[in-house]
């Protein structure tokens, strides 16, 4: 690039950057519940109890993540707040992402830099996007080493694709898919460079498997059996897509223009991880968070389109301004099989932390607690927890599977086996109601006081004549069926 092209590439980053760091904190300010099972794990392995849920039990991987915990549990050793640093992490990867689709544009004509523009502004303006960015999960951090993985096929040497490889393994499991992808796209253009990496990124997975194997005693994380990840769920995945596919029709738009620049080795990487990872999707059901996965590979295709624009720079512009405009249109939901827009999900966030908080204010420190909220409500309580959906839980990932009928969590913890883990309070997803009125229950209740009017409702599993005592004569809370004489 010229100095003068590479300062109205500047300026275009500039303006883009600050609109959506404008629309990130107007409209998709958000964040997620499951980004705190990480920060767990997190305080745990900085605190030397090692990866663990809870403190005494074992090692366990209950997160897809491990690099993002790693990062993070790096962060809190050096004073930064969790959600902040992952926050921060993510939103600048988003950013990061931005600046390689117009730096890749801005190589070309004039009109492949228009191109490029437009290309740069579409993840900001798809709905969810920008908000996951900012949710303290993976997401965008992975579309950037994506990205990342995607810009070194123009590369000679061979160790920073190997490093990038690696390393989005450790962040998504799917990251296989796209790594394999790359070396299969690169051995068509140097099988000496291809080989040579692909060698170096075996050695790094069999360590990544040689890691999991000696800390946790498993191949695949926990999460693997407590979704059933082994049962094929077709139906859910193409309604999974075919949603998406009404609910972001821009995005299939550019999909669709990748045949146009067939020639370009990065147009039959993005054409080959696109369709690795549309089966993957689609056999596991899809997610239940608002199109996350989708999302993931969202930068990418803009990326590939801009990477390619100078072959065909106005095809590429025009279907880059009509994507965008598609891009702004509303969101639709597919809810044959359950899908929560990440507004709903934010919500969880508020009511877990504010629970949370107020269990650690007013229970003892052995209190036992089970939750279907596996993040915020046991991060802020720091007490032990069941996680009733078995993600941080073996023994429930582990039961038998179920014919599966929705996406997201199936395996769920019996009473039976809650009262075996000592489980004092089962909460389940934790249900608000008015004190004086209280929920609709016939078995032992405590519901605990969050302000005046507002209670929580629990379900008192394992009484102890201590707790006994508190819960009847303590005003901050109101007990039902509970036997409170002497």
């Amino acid at each position: 690039m010229t100095r003068s092209e590479r300062l109205w590439c500047a300026a275009a980053f500039t303006v883009i950057a600050a609109w959506n760091l404008l629309r990130w904190h107007t409209a998709e300010r958000v964040a997620l519940d499951d980004a705190w099972i990480s920060f767990r794990y997190a305080r745990h392995l900085i605190e030397g109890a090692g990866f663990v849920y809870n403190v005494e039990d074992g090692p366990l991987e209950g997160f897809t993540n491990l690099a993002w915990v790693l990062l993070t549990a790096l962060a809190m050793k050096l004073g930064a707040a969790p959600l902040l640093f992952t926050r921060t992490l993510g939103l600048v990867s988003h950013l990061a992402v931005v600046a390689f689709i117009l730096a890749r544009g801005f190589r070309g004509k004039a009109v492949a830099r228009g191109a490029a523009v437009v290309l740069a502004a579409i993840p900001g303006v798809t709905h969810g996007l920008l908000g996951l960015a900012g949710s303290g999960l993976e997401t965008s951090f992975a579309a950037l080493l994506i990205v990342l993985l995607a810009e070194c096929l123009d590369r000679s040497d061979v160790l920073p694709a190997a490093l990038v490889s690696v390393l989005l393994c450790a962040t998504r499991p799917d990251g296989a898919l796209f790594v394999g992808a790359f070396v299969l796209v690169l051995f068509t253009v140097s099988r000496g460079r291809a080989l040579r990496i692909g060698a170096l990124v075996a050695l790094g997975f069999l360590g990544l498997v040689a890691f999991r194997w000696f800390t946790f005693h498993a191949l695949v994380p926990n999460t693997y059996f407590a979704k059933s990840a082994h049962l094929a769920q077709w139906a859910a995945g193409w309604a999974y897509w075919g949603g998406f596919a009404q609910s972001e029709p821009g995005v299939v738009l550019l999909a669709l223009a990748l045949p146009f620049t067939w020639k370009q080795p990065s147009t039959r990487f993005v054409a080959l991880c696109l369709g690795l990872y549309v089966i993957y999707v689609a056999k596991v059901g899809g997610d239940f968070m608002e199109y996350r996965f989708a999302f993931e590979v969202i930068p990418l295709l803009a990326w590939g389109l801009s990477r390619a624009a100078d072959e065909r720079p106005r095809l590429t512009l025009g279907i880059a301004v009509s994507a965008l405009a598609l891009a702004a249109l509303p969101p639709r939901m597919e809810n044959a099989f359950g899908m929560n827009t990440i507004d709903e999900m934010n919500e969880l966030v508020e009511d877990g932390l504010e629970i949370g908080a107020k269990l650690r204010e007013v229970l003892p420190p052995d209190t036992r607690i089970s939750t279907a909220l596996a993040g915020t409500l046991p991060y802020e309580f720091g007490g032990f927890t069941v996680d009733e959906w078995g993600l941080n839980d073996a023994a429930i990932a582990h039961q038998p599977d179920v014919p599966i009928t929705f996406r997201g969590h199936v395996k769920l913890a019996s009473n039976e086996y809650l009262k075996s883990r000592g489980v004092n309070l089962r909460l389940a997803h934790p249900r608000q109601c008015r004190c004086d009125a209280g929920c609709p229950g016939d078995w032992p209740q405590v519901y605990v006081r969050l302000d005046e009017l507002r209670c929580v409702q629990t379900r008192y599993l394992v009484p102890t004549p201590r707790l006994t005592r508190l819960f009847c004569t303590d005003p901050r809370f109101i007990v039902t069926h509970v036997d409170c004489a002497d």
